[in-house]
Protein backbone atom coordinates (compact mmCIF):
# COMPACT_ATOMS: atom_id res chain seq x y z
CA UNK A 1 0.00 0.00 0.00
CA UNK A 2 1.46 3.34 -1.00
CA UNK A 3 0.90 5.76 1.87
CA UNK A 4 2.52 8.65 -0.04
CA UNK A 5 -0.76 9.27 -1.87
CA UNK A 6 -2.62 10.10 1.36
CA UNK A 7 -3.29 13.79 1.91
CA UNK A 8 -2.25 14.58 5.50
CA UNK A 9 0.43 13.65 8.03
CA UNK A 10 -2.20 12.27 10.40
CA UNK A 11 -3.76 10.13 7.69
CA UNK A 12 -0.29 8.89 6.66
CA UNK A 13 0.41 7.78 10.24
CA UNK A 14 -2.90 5.92 10.44
CA UNK A 15 -2.34 4.26 7.07
CA UNK A 16 1.15 3.14 8.20
CA UNK A 17 -0.46 1.58 11.29
CA UNK A 18 -3.02 -0.15 9.08
CA UNK A 19 -0.28 -1.51 6.84
CA UNK A 20 1.69 -2.78 9.85
CA UNK A 21 -1.40 -4.50 11.33
CA UNK A 22 -2.62 -5.76 7.91
CA UNK A 23 -5.84 -3.75 8.17
CA UNK A 24 -7.38 -2.52 4.93
CA UNK A 25 -8.10 1.10 5.86
CA UNK A 26 -9.21 3.54 3.17
CA UNK A 27 -9.12 7.33 3.08
CA UNK A 28 -12.42 8.87 1.98
CA UNK A 29 -12.58 12.06 -0.05
CA UNK A 30 -15.24 13.52 2.26
CA UNK A 31 -13.83 15.63 5.05
CA UNK A 32 -14.67 16.60 8.61
CA UNK A 33 -16.95 15.52 11.45
CA UNK A 34 -20.71 15.87 11.12
CA UNK A 35 -23.31 16.74 13.76
CA UNK A 36 -26.41 15.47 11.92
CA UNK A 37 -26.94 12.71 9.34
CA UNK A 38 -26.10 13.71 5.77
CA UNK A 39 -26.26 12.20 2.30
CA UNK A 40 -23.26 12.61 0.01
CA UNK A 41 -21.91 10.66 -3.00
CA UNK A 42 -24.40 7.81 -2.56
CA UNK A 43 -23.59 7.35 1.14
CA UNK A 44 -25.65 8.17 4.24
CA UNK A 45 -23.32 9.36 7.01
CA UNK A 46 -24.52 9.23 10.62
CA UNK A 47 -22.50 10.47 13.61
CA UNK A 48 -21.78 7.70 16.12
CA UNK A 49 -20.64 7.43 19.71
CA UNK A 50 -17.71 5.21 20.66
CA UNK A 51 -19.91 3.16 23.01
CA UNK A 52 -22.59 2.59 20.34
CA UNK A 53 -23.58 -1.11 20.63
CA UNK A 54 -23.83 -1.48 16.84
CA UNK A 55 -20.03 -1.08 16.48
CA UNK A 56 -18.33 -4.51 16.42
CA UNK A 57 -15.53 -5.31 18.84
CA UNK A 58 -12.86 -5.62 16.14
CA UNK A 59 -13.71 -2.08 15.01
CA UNK A 60 -13.31 -0.83 18.59
CA UNK A 61 -9.84 -2.40 18.67
CA UNK A 62 -8.87 -0.45 15.55
CA UNK A 63 -10.30 2.80 16.89
CA UNK A 64 -8.39 2.36 20.16
CA UNK A 65 -5.15 1.76 18.23
CA UNK A 66 -5.68 5.04 16.37
CA UNK A 67 -6.54 6.89 19.60
CA UNK A 68 -3.24 5.74 21.13
CA UNK A 69 -1.51 7.60 18.28
CA UNK A 70 -3.62 10.78 18.23
CA UNK A 71 -6.94 12.21 19.41
CA UNK A 72 -9.88 11.81 17.06
CA UNK A 73 -12.77 14.17 16.29
CA UNK A 74 -15.29 11.34 16.32
CA UNK A 75 -16.81 8.37 14.57
CA UNK A 76 -19.19 8.20 11.64
CA UNK A 77 -21.17 5.20 10.44
CA UNK A 78 -21.70 5.26 6.70
CA UNK A 79 -24.30 3.31 4.77
CA UNK A 80 -23.97 2.88 1.03
CA UNK A 81 -27.22 4.15 -0.47
CA UNK A 82 -27.08 4.24 -4.26
CA UNK A 83 -29.91 6.05 -5.96
CA UNK A 84 -32.50 3.68 -7.30
CA UNK A 85 -33.52 3.81 -10.92
CA UNK A 86 -37.15 4.33 -11.78
CA UNK A 87 -39.04 1.31 -12.96
CA UNK A 88 -39.66 1.43 -16.71
CA UNK A 89 -43.23 2.11 -17.75
CA UNK A 90 -45.03 -1.05 -18.72
CA UNK A 91 -47.50 -1.22 -21.56
CA UNK A 92 -50.71 -3.02 -20.71
CA UNK A 93 -50.63 -6.59 -21.90
CA UNK A 94 -53.68 -8.16 -23.49
CA UNK A 95 -55.36 -10.72 -21.27
CA UNK A 96 -55.19 -14.23 -22.61
CA UNK A 97 -57.69 -16.75 -21.36
CA UNK A 98 -56.30 -20.28 -21.25
CA UNK A 99 -58.29 -22.96 -22.96
CA UNK A 100 -59.01 -25.81 -20.59
CA UNK A 101 -59.38 -29.16 -22.22
CA UNK A 102 -59.63 -32.55 -20.56
CA UNK A 103 -55.91 -33.08 -21.30
CA UNK A 104 -54.67 -29.96 -19.42
CA UNK A 105 -57.39 -29.71 -16.79
CA UNK A 106 -56.08 -29.38 -13.21
CA UNK A 107 -58.41 -32.20 -12.25
CA UNK A 108 -56.70 -34.63 -14.63
CA UNK A 109 -53.11 -33.24 -14.40
CA UNK A 110 -52.57 -31.94 -10.84
CA UNK A 111 -48.77 -31.70 -11.01
CA UNK A 112 -47.35 -29.91 -13.99
CA UNK A 113 -43.64 -30.54 -14.60
CA UNK A 114 -43.02 -26.96 -15.67
CA UNK A 115 -44.58 -25.67 -12.44
CA UNK A 116 -42.23 -27.82 -10.36
CA UNK A 117 -39.26 -26.70 -12.43
CA UNK A 118 -40.38 -23.08 -12.05
CA UNK A 119 -40.48 -23.40 -8.26
CA UNK A 120 -37.04 -25.03 -8.21
CA UNK A 121 -35.63 -22.14 -10.24
CA UNK A 122 -37.50 -19.48 -8.27
CA UNK A 123 -35.71 -20.04 -4.96
CA UNK A 124 -32.11 -19.74 -6.27
CA UNK A 125 -33.25 -16.81 -8.40
CA UNK A 126 -34.56 -15.02 -5.33
CA UNK A 127 -31.30 -15.67 -3.51
CA UNK A 128 -29.29 -14.25 -6.42
CA UNK A 129 -31.59 -11.23 -6.44
CA UNK A 130 -30.68 -10.52 -2.83
CA UNK A 131 -26.92 -10.66 -3.52
CA UNK A 132 -26.60 -6.90 -4.18
CA UNK A 133 -28.03 -6.25 -0.72
CA UNK A 134 -25.05 -8.06 0.78
CA UNK A 135 -22.68 -5.77 -1.08
CA UNK A 136 -24.27 -2.66 0.43
CA UNK A 137 -22.84 -2.73 3.90
CA UNK A 138 -22.28 -0.17 6.62
CA UNK A 139 -18.78 1.08 7.31
CA UNK A 140 -17.13 2.80 10.27
CA UNK A 141 -15.11 5.97 9.71
CA UNK A 142 -12.73 7.67 12.14
CA UNK A 143 -12.42 11.43 11.74
CA UNK A 144 -8.85 12.53 12.46
CA UNK A 145 -7.83 15.90 13.99
CA UNK A 146 -7.31 17.43 10.54
CA UNK A 147 -10.76 16.24 9.39
CA UNK A 148 -9.58 13.30 7.29
CA UNK A 149 -12.04 10.42 7.26
CA UNK A 150 -10.54 6.94 7.41
CA UNK A 151 -12.71 3.88 6.77
CA UNK A 152 -11.51 1.43 9.41
CA UNK A 153 -14.01 -1.35 8.92
CA UNK A 154 -16.93 -2.65 6.90
CA UNK A 155 -19.47 -4.84 8.66
CA UNK A 156 -19.81 -7.60 6.06
CA UNK A 157 -16.82 -7.33 3.77
CA UNK A 158 -13.32 -7.76 5.21
CA UNK A 159 -10.99 -4.78 5.10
Amino acid sequence: MNTNMVHSKEANKVMELAQKEHWGFRVKEEHGMIEVPEYHNEWWYIPAQEDDPIIPENARTRVEAIKRMMPIQGLIIGHEAPKLLCKPKEEPKPKVQPVITPQNSPATNPINGSAVLGMLLLIPGMMLGMLPLLLIDPALFVVLPDGSRIEVMSWYLPL
